[in-house]
């Protein structure tokens, strides 16, 4: 494993499990869920709390791996409300003391599934991270993914935190060998990005306003042209490009954290109207690559595409609106925004914590 891997051990899994049940247990809690505001029991709370415990009990190891004469702890405290002023790793031991003393910088840890489009915070939180922290240079946001390790000659099972851990309780039974055993698990920090990194570059993404795609340009399997030569019904030539320009994103539902894309290349710009069932349809715009063109988005990013034929659109991720406001960066493009590799932030954080 890299210096940047931690295994994920039966001992996490157990606390980080220990965690939810207490969590449970304490008044009987009913916590609501984020994104849609329902009751969660505790198989609920073992999805919330888990994967994120695990890693807070990784990123604490590897600090501690590259600390000096000090030991770091996670925050393993249930509490009538979430805190999101205490950091997820609070305190700190310094060698030769028994006592624990108050962490000097803010961590504060997030999962990063494979899936994920974007990286930041509420906007909630980032209130009450910043009332705890005024110098946001000493607020680091660790940015981990959970993996499992994979080889050609292992029979395929189940990936699931849960599955995982009732097979370590239950392991004389058949009906948990589906699942992979904890030793597979592991934790990378895939990167750390500072508040005032997050503060600078980051846009809001209020509630109610849809969840989007990171994505704005999607291959189309049309073909324009019909077989008497002639453009498809419904469809316009806007432009012809040979070179860099700025796409006509005014012509199409757009939203303004976005801000303004353009595409380099040789292509041809097509604009899509009409009516369906007598409803007027959503214009659209098409983009024609004769080659390779390069879409550049200061907020995005940059990203390749060969030839062929592309929809340009703003596309909802999940199908309703955001129930929380949200500061973001786009997952692609966080590297363009952070003044240090990942080792040298982890390093950073072990000599200030």
């Amino acid at each position: 494993m890299d210096e940047l891997t931690i295994p994920v051990t039966k001992d996490m899994l157990d606390r980080a499990v220990a965690f939810a049940i207490d969590y449970n247990l304490e008044d009987n809690k009913m916590e609501q869920g984020r994104t849609v505001g329902e009751s969660r029991a505790l198989g609920g709370l073992f999805d919330a709390f888990v994967p994120g415990k695990i890693i807070e009990l990784a990123v604490e190891e590897i600090i501690n791996k590259n600390a000096t004469g000090k030991t770091c702890y996670a925050d393993l405290v249930v509490r009538e409300k979430q805190d999101f002023s205490e950091p997820d790793i609070p305190n700190v031991k310094e060698e030769g003391s028994s006592d624990t003393r108050k962490a000097k910088v803010l961590v504060e840890t997030k999962n990063s599934a494979d899936n994920y489009r974007w990286v930041g915070v509420s906007e909630s939180q980032f209130k009450t991270l910043r009332a705890g922290q005024p110098d946001l240079d000493k607020i680091y946001i660790v940015v981990c993914s959970i993996g499992t390790h994979e080889t050609d000659d292992e029979t395929p099972k189940h990936v699931d935190l849960l599955g995982t851990y009732l097979s370590s309780q239950h392991s004389k039974s058949e009906k948990f060998s589906s699942y992979k055993d904890v030793a597979k698990y592991y934790v990378h920090v895939d990167y750390v990005l500072t508040g005032t990194e997050l503060d600078d570059n980051a846009r809001l993404f209020q509630a109610g306003m849809i969840f989007p795609d990171n994505k704005i340009l999607f291959e189309s399997p049309m073909d324009l042209i019909n077989k008497d030569g002639s453009l498809r019904r419904n469809f316009e030539e806007l432009s012809v490009v040979n070179g860099r320009e700025q796409l006509p994103t005014d012509r199409i539902p757009w939203i303004d954290q976005f801000g303004e894309a353009f595409c380099d290349g040789s292509y041809t710009v097509f604009l899509k109207t009409g009516q369906r069932l007598g409803e007027e349809m959503t214009p659209s715009i098409y983009l024609k690559a004769d080659g390779d063109i390069v879409l550049e988005n200061d907020f995005l990013g940059r990203r390749t595409y060969s030839a062929g034929l592309y929809c340009l659109k703003v596309r909802s991720v999940t199908g309703r609106p955001k129930s929380d406001s949200d500061w973001w960066v786009s997952k692609e493009n966080i590297h363009s925004i952070i003044g240090a590799t990942t080792i040298e932030r982890i390093k950073e954080i072990a000599k200030k914590i």
